[in-house]
């Protein structure tokens, strides 16, 4: 009976510890298939013809999605500039509705939550950045552009870095950190970062 009353004991604080663990991973996992959803239902709009910028997609057709993207770009980023958050989302999803892997469009996307300070979402889409600034070096090998390519993806990860640190994560942001400082180890921003890190 005694050992009965310990178990049950054990499970109740078990379940206790766990709940709000769970809810984490939950709130995660929710917030990550919203993103998902709502990328997959703008691009389902423009194959149904929206209307982007007074033209509608049938007509845009014509057009090379390389020349598209920068100015759809450009638009979002004036967006952006005069702090039209919603706006500025709309366009960059949109312009990853036209090419899934376009990182600036990304990377915008970024700021406009980091500017809300929506540090969820800014992680979510920044860690994403990442992602595709590895696979852009792999790809790469040892072309003539590496040198630039690989500061950016530095960048990309002194950013999540960050972000990291904005949501309590101080473990999370300096496994990036160092990242970054094996690409660039002299850079002076990410081994000021990591002093940051280490205070915290």
């Amino acid at each position: 009976n005694r050992l009965k009353r310990r178990l049950s004991a054990a499970g109740e604080l078990i379940a206790i510890i766990s709940q709000p663990i769970l809810q984490v991973f939950k709130s995660l996992r929710e917030r990550i298939y919203a993103f998902q959803l709502m990328l997959i239902r703008v691009k389902e709009e423009y194959h149904s013809r929206m209307t982007v910028g007074g033209s509608t997609i049938s007509v845009l057709d014509n057009i090379p999605i390389s020349e598209r993207l920068p100015s759809m770009l450009k638009s979002a980023d004036t967006l952006l500039e005069k702090e039209l958050f919603k706006e500025a989302e709309k366009k960059y999803i949109a312009t990853l509705a036209l090419d899934a892997k376009y990182i600036p469009a990304y990377e915008g996307l970024q700021r406009v939550y980091t500017q809300q300070k929506e540090w969820g979402q800014a992680c979510e889409v920044s860690e994403h950045v990442c992602r595709l600034r590895a696979e852009t070096l792999k790809k790469q090998g040892d072309a003539p552009e590496m040198s630039s390519e690989i500061t950016r993806y530095a960048e990309s990860l002194h950013d999540l870095s960050d972000l990291y640190c904005n949501l309590g994560r101080p473990q999370d942001a300096l496994k990036v950190i160092r990242k970054a400082l094996k690409l660039q180890g002299n850079n002076p921003k990410y081994l000021h970062s990591l002093g940051e890190i280490y205070i915290l």
